[in-house]
């Protein structure tokens, strides 16, 4: 076991390829370093190697005896590689110089053309010459040529007698994670061994030999000594130990004989396991399994493992430790794994050395895996009632500001997850009882994006206590509920618009919608109607609907809500495209044909270059394709479906068919799987209550109508092909220029489909008739197909 120690002062940056990185306090805050080394006394346990209070004070993270161990124990199996992909660098010296900088110069350039033992004894000799300022590069250099030259052992003591000279500290923190960095340059198993020894070394550290002190005084802006940027450390170390132990991408092909296999534990892995307690907890608690993360899709590899749950089951009868029940609950369907859950929150509750934070939270962790298990065995009252093991003290845990992440989680997991899981088998009565009865029960909010799935009606979805979508400043904002108005008819939209609540975005969204679905389907007296709800929405139209609502001649009116559209462009058909009026990056590059330079981004009478199909009107679209998208993103984009997977709802009829030959798309298997969940999906559709009254084989798109450039322009020649005497005298020339150049304008930006014909008829009934307006001389071209 080696020390580290607080760096010395670094050398000036120019000198330096690599210096060590420290962070002061404020980047890491104790709070949160707190509250991830949380579960330490669990650990702590588990370790044959469990830290002492000198260990503590002199902060020994570096465990040199157990990773000497660990090379022994899993040894090379396959060459090095050439190249270890290493990123980060030793000291290269850029420019040749006399004296101290030749004498590191040499050794390194050996280095580089691969003379590794070459490159140690010159790298050496630096050491050795305490005036030299190149010492601490040279000593980390001959590490990292050791372990080039697979002399593992030598690396790792070379590493140790870095960390104990502390006039070397320059390159401290290079050293301590030099393991890391060639372990995932390569693929040699030793290196990962080494890894998980450090690896286990982290995960039993005290708090107090990790985190800063938790108080504000000067010390805070103090340097934390080594990798020690606290928690940041904890959680690459984590990730990096779920990527060493399960290596689902080495998993082999599935053929007639076996099904997908289950994701397997790498050699190394597995070695460790058997020797390190701490590596064999967690590799139980990092292995890929359905319920994870809440609402979050997972691998293919996510599936139940019975071999890992009968492991866990026996480990916790062995060691009563709370990880391991952890790991049986979070990998269990068997509601008899219930009496070990709740075993395991007795002992949590009474486990010494633990906070009352680190208490509260894996008893909610715990706790709601019991719940899932009820509700997937279709006991959900058994998984309301399961609540009551929670105390006030774990409740109010729940309320804090500074909420613990992993209660936070556990409690989506208990109210989220548990409304995916009767949503996805089309149970949406017990999909809303759970979200009522559940939230009411512990104050948790349902999320937002799963209250269109739950709400009865649109008023529901504006005013329901818990299904309805939460006020952000006093104003009701759609945000993933857009996608259902995608699907309702116009005046659904206009009528929702008028709630005084809705967000200004949002009314905008919506009545701009209608009025595209009312012209597509030439409902000219509904637009007549909703031209007042234009003007509250979008102000600046003002001027456009006062000429219209002044024209009492029907064909005029006809044609200035033709002109109001060409216009405006982001009179978007589909809400959940409807532009915003912020500043956002995407929006910046529309642009209006009649003036320079970028159109501001919530204008209306801008093309949308970036986005033709759905930024500009509207474009045709195969109806069961529109309605498909429109879906997954309201209800499927929070309710993953797919092999594998906790909503897997077709599990029962893809074991029917014949095993995979392969992953190619068309295999059978997976044609059929695909074509259950398209089922399954359909049938959730259907109990929708908010899109019950649509008819799923008519859905109101106005793609079903062609293309709006293609519309638009016909129009604007039909316009021009009957106007009369009376018309003419009306409206004037002007207006009818301005409406073809703009139709020619929408063939070019709008629905890159092959607008020839009409657009070069509008273009040359443009130059006929007003060959000496500006509008001509604004259209110097007709426009085909546009990639």
């Amino acid at each position: 076991m080696r020390v580290l120690k607080a760096p010395s002062a670094l050398l000036p940056a120019a000198m330096l390829f690599l210096t060590v990185t420290v962070a002061a306090a404020k980047d890491a805050p104790p709070t949160d370093c707190r509250i991830l080394t949380q579960y330490w006394p669990l650990w702590s346990a588990l370790s044959p190697h469990p830290w002492t209070d000198e260990d503590i004070r002199e902060r020994a993270f570096f465990p040199t005896q157990e990773i000497l161990a660990a090379l022994r124990a899993v040894p090379l199996d396959k060459p090095l590689p050439v190249s270890f992909g290493e990123g980060q660098q030793y000291y290269r010296p850029w420019e040749p110089k006399p004296d101290q900088l030749a004498a590191y110069a040499e050794p390194a350039f050996a280095y580089e053309l691969g003379y590794f033992t070459q490159a140690i004894s010159g790298f050496d000799k630096v050491v050795k010459d305490t005036s030299s300022p190149f010492r601490a590069a040279a000593a980390y250099s001959a590490a990292r040529a050791s372990f080039r030259a697979g002399m593992f052992d030598e690396g790792v003591r070379r590493i140790d007698a870095l960390l104990r000279d502390e006039t070397l500290s320059e390159f401290e923190h290079a050293a301590a994670t030099l393991i890391g960095r060639m372990r995932y340059g390569t693929s040699a198993l030793p290196l990962a061994a080494a890894r998980l020894a450090e690896v286990s070394r982290f995960m039993t550290a005290p708090t107090a030999a990790i985190c800063p002190p938790d108080r504000a005084s000067e010390e805070l802006t103090k340097p934390l000594p080594l990798t020690l940027q606290g928690y940041e450390t904890i959680l690459k170390l984590r990730r990096a130990a779920e990527a060493d132990i399960w290596l689902a991408d080495e998993t082999p092909e599935p053929d007639r004989d076996q099904r997908w296999p289950l994701p397997h534990y790498d050699r190394a892995a597995a070695a460790m396991a058997a020797r390190d307690p701490v590596i064999d907890a967690l590799a139980a608690l990092v292995a890929p399994w359905p319920y994870h993360t809440p609402g979050q899709a997972g691998s293919r590899d996510a599936i139940l493992n019975p071999t890992l749950l009968d492991h866990a089951r026996q480990q916790w009868r062995k060691s009563r430790n709370p990880l391991w029940a952890l790991a049986v609950a979070e990998h269990s369907r068997d509601p008899a794994d219930g009496a070990v859950i709740a075993e395991a929150v007795t002992a949590v509750r009474a486990w010494p050395g633990l906070t009352a934070t680190a208490r509260a939270a894996l008893t909610w962790r715990l706790v709601a895996q019991r719940v899932r298990i009820l509700y997937q065995a279709g006991r959900a009252d058994e998984g309301i009632a399961a609540l009551d093991s929670l105390t006030r003290e774990d409740r109010r845990a729940l309320t804090r500001r500074d909420r613990v992440p992993d209660i936070a989680t556990a409690s989506k997991t208990i109210l989220d997850d548990g409304v995916r899981w009767f949503v996805a088998r089309a149970d949406l009565e017990a999909a809303r009882h759970w979200a009522i009865t559940v939230g009411q029960a512990t104050g948790i909010p349902v999320s937002e994006e799963l209250k269109p799935a739950l709400a009865q009606s649109v008023d529901d979805l504006y005013n329901h206590p818990i299904v309805g979508l939460r006020p952000v400043d006093g104003l009701i904002e759609l945000g993933w509920a857009r996608a259902l108005f995608d699907l309702m008819p116009p005046k659904a939209l206009v009528e929702f618009a008028r709630h005084p609540r809705l967000a200004p975005d949002d009314r905008r969204a919506l009545v701009g919608a209608a009025i595209a679905q009312a012209y597509a389907q030439r409902r000219w007296a509904d637009i007549r109607a909703w031209l007042p709800d234009l003007r509250l929405a979008q102000p600046s139209l003002a001027p456009d609907i006062d000429r219209i609502e002044r024209t009492w001649w029907p064909p005029k009116q006809r044609h200035l809500i033709t002109m109001l559209l060409l216009r405006n462009p982001g009179l978007v058909a589909r809400p959940s495209w409807a532009r915003p009026p912020g500043g956002e990056d995407h929006y910046s590059i529309l642009t209006d044909s009649l003036r320079d330079g970028p159109a501001r981004p919530g204008d209306w009478n801008a093309f949308d270059r970036e986005n033709p199909r759905d930024g500009n009107w509207w474009c045709s679209a195969d109806p069961a394709v529109f309605r498909s998208e429109a879906a997954d993103s309201l209800i499927f984009a929070s309710i993953p479906f797919g092999p594998y997977l906790v909503f897997d709802i077709d599990a029962a009829a893809r074991e029917a068919l014949p095993p995979p030959r392969s992953s190619d798309p068309n295999d059978p298997y997976w044609k059929q799987s695909r074509q259950a969940e398209e089922q399954q999906k359909a049938k959730v559709l259907a109990v929708i209550p908010l899109l019950k009254p649509m008819d799923p084989q008519t859905p109101t798109t106005p793609g079903r109508w062609g293309d709006a450039s293609e519309r638009l322009t016909k129009d604007v020649l039909a316009w021009a092909r009957d106007e009369g005497v009376v018309t003419r005298w009306l409206e004037g020339d002007d207006l009818l220029a301005e409406a073809l150049h703009r139709a020619v304008m929408a063939t070019r930006y709008s629905c890159r489909v092959d607008n020839g014909p009409w657009s070069r008829a509008a273009y040359q009934e443009l130059h006929r008739r007003f060959s000496h307006s500006p509008w001509s001389a604004k259209t110097p071209y007709w426009f085909g197909v546009i990639q």
